[in-house]
Parts: C-alpha cells; structure tokens; sequence
C-alpha cells in the first residue's frame, strides 16, 4: 500500500509539472509572437520621427492605433505576472537539466517581454514637452547583455551571431537613464538584425571624451546590407 501511494503522488507530481511546462512553452510562444509585434511598432515609430524634420500632429487613426497598443500593453502585464510567478514557482522543483534550460529561457523571454511592455508604456506617456532624462546608476555590462538575450533565440534562428566587445577600462557602473539608453540599444539591434540574413552583429562599447568629458561610445556594426 505504501508503495503504491507513493508511485501515485510521483506520477501526480509528474503530470502537474509536465502540464505546467507544456503551459510555460505555449506561453513563450505567444509572448515571443507579442515581443515581435511590440519591437515592430517601436521601430516603425522610431522610422517615422526620424523622417519627419518638424511636428506633424498625428492623424486620429494614428492617435487611436497607439491607444489600442497601450491598452494591450496593459492587458497583457496581468498574464505575463502570472507566467513569471509559475515560472519561478517551478524552478523550485526537480526538473531534468533540459527541462531547467527551456524554463530559464521562458523566464528570460518573460522577464523581456515585460521591460519591452513597461518600455513602450514609459514612452507613451512621455511628450516632447515633459521628456526628461533620467540619472540613475546601473551596470552598463548588464544592460548590454539584457539587450542580446532578447533576440538571441530571432538570431540563432537566422544564423547570425550576436557578439559584444566591452573594453575593461570600462566602469561597471555608470550614471544615465538605462530606460532610454536600453531603448535605443534594441532598436539599433532590432534594425540591424532585420537587414542581416547571415554573419554577426557586433556592440562595442569603449571610452571617449564627448565636449571635455567622459563618455561611453556605442557601435553596432552587421554583415547585412547597406
């Protein structure tokens, strides 16, 4: 008897993680679809203000699509909260060493998507008039890496390599706004992945004196077009 009730709480404990990770994949799935469509719209965005040399008021379609991406943006926190916490939850767990590597990169993926949400909701609450920079202290290194994990799985896809060069007279901390800095990094990523269908991607970061001051440099250089 004992037996037999032990093999029947493994084999309950076995098809609950087994649905939770079945769960957990579906879900990056569709969040991988969701970041694809979010970077998209960034881009897209980004495109259009550096064609525009002066303010356009922006047509009502225009004002009532980026309404609806706010909406989703904030529809789409409640369940992503709810993978992560399960995702955590079965980190907790004994997983095979393969099992373990597929939920750290939903968690990953997750854990993405939500600063890409959060990014997208920043800078659509943000006007010309009350934008402002922020000082803050962060790892530039951290932030870098943040930036490759996101679309390190779109670029194994492809076959292109993601690769950083980070000098080491570098400091690991630095004062900025790691909000807009880690933006803008992903959109020079997102582009340049998009033009490169094979090869490597390049960011370095180096030393440099910007108006008698020091500053960190940043270059993304591809194998793609153009």
């Amino acid at each position: 008897m004992t037996v037999g009730y032990n093999l029947a709480l493994v084999s309950i404990a076995f098809s609950i993680q087994t649905l939770l990770i079945q769960g957990l994949m579906t879900a990056f799935i569709v969040g991988s679809v969701l970041t694809n469509l979010v970077a998209q719209h960034q881009y897209r965005a980004f495109n259009q203000q550096q064609q525009d040399d002066t303010a356009v008021q922006p047509t009502t379609n225009e004002e009532e699509h980026s309404k609806q991406l706010i909406a989703l943006s904030h529809d789409m926190r409640t369940p992503l909260s709810g993978i992560l916490g399960m995702t955590e939850l079965l980190l907790d767990t004994q997983l095979s060493p393969t099992q373990r590597d597929y939920t750290q990169t939903i968690q990953a993926s997750g854990n993405a998507l939500l600063h890409l949400i959060n990014d997208r909701l920043d800078s659509s609450n943000n006007t010309e008039k009350d934008f402002t920079i922020l000082e803050e202290i962060f790892d530039i290194t951290e932030l870098v890496h943040y930036c490759l994990d996101i679309f390190k799985s779109r670029a194994d896809d492809k076959g292109v390599e993601l690769i950083s060069y980070i000098d080491s007279a570098l400091p690991k901390e630095v004062l900025g706004d790691a909000v807009r800095l880690r933006q803008i990094l992903c959109r020079f990523i997102h582009n340049a992945l998009r033009f490169t269908e094979h090869g490597e991607i390049v960011i370095s970061l180096k030393n440099t004196i910007f108006n008698q001051s020091l500053g960190i440099q940043f270059s993304v250089q591809d194998t793609g077009i153009g």
